[in-house]
């Protein structure tokens, strides 16, 4: 870009028009001393303009943000002028931490370009530089048809932005903008082949769509800027972003464990030969209820239902504590409701789910959909009395809060635990 000068010749204008200009194009070097940024309302909206961050919000009573600290303090160094490192103390800077709604200690958040990504996963320093350099080396990759077939074929989840040159810079832009913001769901694909579109029998361009193996999403929207509309886009990649067998692990466990949705859940050991056949035939079920689904046009027809799989004997006291399962039972299969607080490992006649047996599990998930199985309390029978009592009082609120609502709002959350994920916290020096 060339910027005219028209202003006058002497020394002093030259200079100020010079360093002007020069500052608009400056970019502030990443992280460039390999250190961990204390970040505050003072400096944090200037600072995180430049360049990745990934930051630590965290409270120095934390015992687990102690027990972080030097791992952290050695990131920001293995991290030298690719990512910015810092740290913002919750009990000070309490501004900052409600506009990130931080609700727990430490949590672990990158900040790129306004948009922010959770980190969830092991704290183990290899592990956390190899999932910042992944967020910063994030973009979407073109490819042609050859590609496309390999790719299907090793990659459980993908996304496909399907061009020509008529689509608008904007869109390209918007897509690959989306590749970075979702880096941890899966790659991002862009092609300019049409005969990609052959293959799945799709003629329109542009094209957005997921990939997950034998089933693909297309993202339909009527809108004349649909391919610029982050918002419509973001919720449609949301929808789509677990693999059609997703395995359970810290960084996904909340977010897969919790909520209204059903979860096929298969309990395996991957270190014994059945586990191929197990996670197989998982799979075919999922598989089949995915095409059901597509052919339903994307209607589940009531409750969202996720397939998923965990390794039973490295959370194998997890597993105990929820559907009192023993490594020796392994591989199995329950459907987990954490909405309900119990799940199903019974079919209707009576008979113990078997992961084998295809036909009679995916007939299963329609009967659980249906209310028409037996659960059982994945919680104790003191917890189930006080959350019943609790959820009464706000209920009835005119009738118990004045007797009885402090009471028992202060049992409840004495004796209320979260079993519907793992315990990230309590694992973390068990397995890291």
């Amino acid at each position: 870009m060339v910027q005219k000068y028209n202003g006058q010749r002497t020394p002093e204008e030259l200079t100020e028009f010079i360093v002007s200009s020069a500052s608009k194009y400056y970019v502030k070097p990443i992280n460039p001393n390999g250190e961990v940024v204390e970040l505050n309302s003072k400096n944090f909206d200037e600072l995180a303009r430049s360049g990745p961050w990934f930051i630590k919000f965290f409270a120095p009573w934390c015992p687990h943000c102690q027990t972080l600290k030097p791992t952290w303090e050695k990131l920001g160094n293995v991290l030298k002028g690719k990512v910015n490192v810092g740290t913002v103390d919750c009990t000070v800077e309490g501004d900052i931490c409600n506009n990130y709604s931080i609700r727990g200690y430490p949590t672990l958040k990158l900040l790129i370009n306004g948009e922010t990504t959770d980190y969830r996963g092991s704290r183990k320093l290899e592990e956390l530089k190899k999932w910042a350099e992944k967020a910063v080396a994030a973009g979407a990759i073109k490819i042609n048809a050859d590609d496309f077939a390999e790719i299907r074929e090793k990659e459980d989840l993908f996304f496909l932005f399907v061009y020509d040159s008529k689509t608008s810079a904007e869109a390209m832009t918007t897509i690959n903008d989306l590749s970075k913001t979702f880096f941890s769901i899966g790659k991002f694909y862009v092609s300019d082949d049409s005969e990609i579109l052959l293959q799945l029998g799709i003629s329109e361009i542009p094209t957005f769509l997921v990939v997950k193996s034998d089933i693909n999403y297309r993202y339909t929207s009527s809108a004349s800027n649909a391919f610029t509309d982050v918002k419509s886009l973001k919720a449609f990649i949301q929808k789509h972003k677990y693999p059609l067998l997703t395995q359970i692990d810290l960084g996904n466990s909340e977010d897969i464990l919790k909520g209204s949705k059903l979860v096929v859940l298969g309990i395996m050991n991957p270190k014994e030969k059945k586990f191929i056949d197990a996670k197989k035939s998982l799979r075919n079920v999922a598989v089949k209820y995915y095409s059901k689904v597509n052919e339903a046009g994307g209607n589940e027809g009531g409750r969202e239902v996720v397939f998923a799989w965990i390794d039973g004997t490295r959370w194998s006291e997890y597993i105990g504590r929820m559907y009192g399962i023993k490594t020796a039972s392994l591989p199995t299969v329950v459907i987990h409701d954490a909405e309900g607080d119990e799940y199903y490992d019974n079919t209707i006649r009576g008979t113990l789910f078997s992961v084998y047996d295809e036909a009679e599990l995916y007939d299963a998930i329609n009967d659980a959909k249906g209310n028409r199985l037996i659960g059982k309390s994945t919680i104790s029978i003191i917890e189930r009395f006080a959350k019943t009592t609790y959820n009464g009082i706000w209920n009835h609120p005119l009738i118990t809060l004045s007797l009885f609502g402090v009471v028992f709002a202060a049992v409840w959350k004495i004796i209320s635990r979260d079993h519907s994920s793992l315990d990230y916290g309590k694992d973390y020096p068990k397995f890291e």
